[in-house]
């Protein structure tokens, strides 16, 4: 009987967030930060703003960063997931996506390029 009483407290306890939205995203940029390829692609999407996939992809391929599309494509869902870029598909045929950097995206790279001074 007593494991019966523990269920609804579980369901609870599982469902409880001990971490808010803003700050499991910090987290997650942080867990990406290292990752191959994710800045790169974040300074190229910033230097060309309003790129294609394929623009990022060869760019990246290209300076062999990354060695498939699947990594450009799971780099691009992360920057969406955090909101770091923005994604805009336009009417046209073939239908072309266009990507940008949120301003939150671009107010963090000013910040990282200065750590990276820091080390100068």
């Amino acid at each position: 009987m007593p494991a019966v009483l523990c269920l609804p407290f579980f369901v609870w306890f599982m469902d409880m967030d001990p971490m808010s939205a803003p700050k499991r995203k910090f987290d997650e940029f942080l867990k990406r930060l290292p990752t191959k390829g994710f800045l790169n692609a974040m300074q190229f999407i910033k230097e060309n703003e309003g790129c294609h996939y394929n623009d990022i992809a060869n760019f990246l391929m290209g300076k062999r960063i990354v060695s498939s599309r699947a990594s450009v494509t799971t780099i691009i869902n992360s920057l969406l997931d955090l909101e770091l870029v923005e994604r805009s598909v336009l009417n046209t045929k073939p239908m072309r996506t266009t990507y940008r950097l949120t301003k939150r995206a671009v107010d963090n790279l000013k910040r990282l390029k200065g750590i990276e001074r820091s080390f100068r």
